[in-house]
């Protein structure tokens, strides 16, 4: 079993190299192919894009092989993580520590249990309280409370919906 770091930044793929894990810079849609097809099935990866389109290529990739990996993402708040089907969504700013210990139980991570009335919310995310609570009408404080258990089951490091949007996205693609 082997431990991958891929990155489209060089500093980080250099910051992180240790005896349990190898980084990989990638510097080209090409370098994400080349990994996935020399990728055997015990293998985990951990995966950090600045780029959205190398993110964007590396999740259709990803899933046209089944790939389950962990995704690290700046909105998400220090040392936690939570689970959406094959995708383990942590932290970025992890310590090296909490993230191998997160590469040995990848599979015993719990995936966030979301409420019917949670998940139509996520639909007018983007919108202002007000409006969200007018298009499903409900309460504007019900309609916070909603969002505020949303972003407390994601551990989201921010409080505004962008964080949630860009999640979201990734969400959508696996």
């Amino acid at each position: 079993m082997r431990y991958y770091f891929l990155s489209d930044n060089y500093f980080y793929c250099g910051g992180l190299n240790n005896e349990k894990i190898s980084s990989i810079f990638i510097s080209r849609m090409m370098d994400v192919d080349l990994f996935i097809t020399k990728l055997h099935p015990k293998d985990h990866v951990v995966v950090y894009f600045d780029s959205d389109a190398f993110l964007s290529y590396f999740l259709t990739r990803a899933k046209s092989v089944t790939l389950s990996f962990i995704l690290l993402l700046k909105d998400i708040k220090k040392n936690s993580a939570f689970r959406i089907n094959n995708v383990l969504f942590s932290s970025f700013y992890n310590s090296e520590w909490y993230l191998t210990n997160k590469l040995d139980v990848f599979g015993y991570v719990g995936k966030p249990k979301l409420t019917k009335r949670e998940i139509d919310m996520l639909n007018v995310y983007h919108l202002k309280n007000k409006d969200m609570a007018d298009c499903l009408n409900i309460s504007h404080k019900t309609c916070s409370g909603h969002r505020n258990n949303i972003k407390r089951k994601f551990n989201l490091r921010l409080k505004n919906s962008l964080a949630l949007v860009r999640i979201m996205q990734v969400v959508t693609q696996i």
